[in-house]
């Protein structure tokens, strides 16, 4: 990475560090205190609680009892501090594969979007995990390309044991990845370019490396629950959130109301009662039920279940951000929360996250080499997979960076070469569904706007 590019990088991490500085002590929301509550209890008694209600990955927990731990109360601020500070690895992967995807300006391009993008930003100041998931899954993306694009290079067996290694640490804090993780392992056992024995070496070199992060923590949960878990065991609680009589999306903390608009009846009118959580002491036992009880709901209701999947998929492709949501919430202080500084931040995330959709989609129509396209559209679809189970803004962090990659190749490629009929198509259908699903939750997002400037 050249002097240019490590400047863009070192950029971000200084805005970064500017709004950290800026947010002061935030009050923790939902989950931030789950996080402190499971940290403080790990370093109090020596164990992992878990939760009352479903069993989070480690991962972050265990990061925060460290600074707890070793900074007391200074060690909130040192643990933002420190998700500061490992932005700079994502920067560092966005600008290395806007480049290796598509070319030095396209680097550039990532680089600037990355630096200023205003919905990861929040995340590097706030108690959730995707800044540390971030910072250790896209290290592994980046080696997990090389290895496909260079299955020969002398490095290869390398880099996928970092890659495998690095996948296996963010499954330890967010189990979305897991099916990314599988998805790759196929990947390198479907590689053309090498011989099948040699291909069915890398898929388990890069599976063993993953599983000697994943088993200790698997086989204390096969003694505690008495069954193996590899990452987490929310499904349960996720489907009581998502796949149930009651809408619920945790971007419009406050003001559900906005979604009683008769725009939005025929796709969220309750068609029945909401069905209950199951009562079960056993956590893993807890789940199935619960998972049991959201299949037999989605039987009697299919039709209401899949016109509210199409609100879902909105939701994941929504303008809005957990950033705007502190806004909403009154949880930033000046210089942060003076009106002219809000409505410029509330207005530019708005329009960023518009822009990389947009961008993502025509960057993924600029891709040339086949294998290239393949890799982001798995990693896409890995996390959009999701959507039918329940969705957000912050279940598509993970795939943002990319998008800002993705945007980057448009950008630096915009109207220099024209695409082909085929790619112009794809992207045309691409720009139409993106329309389509902004217009659905087009009231909500104005009366949410509303609210918030």
């Amino acid at each position: 990475m050249n002097r240019s590019l490590a400047a863009l990088v070192a950029s971000g991490v200084l805005v970064r560090l500017l709004f950290w500085w800026a947010s002061g002590d935030l009050e923790f929301w939902l989950d931030e205190a789950e996080y402190t509550y499971l940290a403080l209890a790990w370093n109090r008694f020596g164990i992992y609680l878990g939760s009352l209600r479903w069993l989070w990955p480690p991962g972050y927990p265990a990061i925060l009892s460290w600074f707890l731990h070793w900074g007391g109360e200074s060690g909130i601020a040192a643990i933002k501090l420190a998700q500061v500070l490992c932005s700079a690895s994502v920067g560092t992967c966005v600008v290395l594969l806007a480049r290796r995807l598509f070319c030095q300006s396209a680097a550039r391009w990532a680089g600037i979007l990355w630096a200023i993008y205003l919905p990861l930003i929040g995340f590097t100041h706030y108690l959730w995990a995707e800044s540390f998931l971030l910072a250790v899954l896209f290290p592994g993306l980046w080696l997990a390309l090389l290895a496909f694009d260079e299955p020969d290079h002398p490095w290869q067996p390398w880099r996928i044991v970092g890659a495998g290694l690095c996948f296996g640490i963010a499954i330890l804090i967010k189990e979305a990845v897991l099916p990314l993780f599988l998805l790759l392992a196929l990947g390198f056992l479907f590689l053309r370019s090498s011989p099948m024995g040699s291909r069915i070496r890398k898929c388990a070199l890069f599976v063993t490396a993953g599983a000697c992060v994943l088993s200790p923590w698997g086989l204390r949960n096969q003694q505690v629950y008495g069954t193996w878990i590899t990452s987490g065991s929310t499904l349960g609680q996720n489907l009581f959130w998502g796949v149930n009589a009651q809408y619920s999306n945790f971007d419009y903390a406050g003001i559900g109301k906005v979604v009683d608009k008769p725009h939005y009846r025929w796709m969220l009118e309750p068609p029945g009662p909401l069905w209950e959580r199951s009562d079960n002491p056993h956590l893993v036992e807890r789940s199935k039920e619960d998972t049991q009880r959201a299949w037999q709901f989605v039987q009697e209701y299919p039709g209401y279940v899949l016109r509210s999947r199409l609100k879902k998929l909105a939701d994941w492709f929504t303008p809005l951000s957990f950033f705007i949501r502190h806004y909403q919430l009154d949880l930033y202080q000046p210089p942060l929360s003076s009106a002219g500084v809000r409505h410029a931040l509330v207005l530019a995330s708005v329009l960023l996250t518009m822009l990389v959709f947009v961008g993502g989609v025509g960057g993924l129509g600029r891709l040339q080499n086949p294998s290239h396209r393949w890799f982001a559209v798995v990693v896409i679809l890995s996390f959009l997979a999701f959507v039918p189970l329940v969705s957000s803004s912050r279940f598509r962090v993970p795939v943002e960076p990319l998008l800002l990659v993705l945007t980057g190749g448009f950008l630096a490629s915009f109207g220099r070469d024209r695409l082909s009929r085929r790619s112009l198509l794809w992207c045309a259908a691409g720009w139409a569904l993106l329309a389509s699903l902004w217009g659905i939750q087009s009231a909500e997002v104005f009366v949410f706007l509303g609210e918030v400037l």
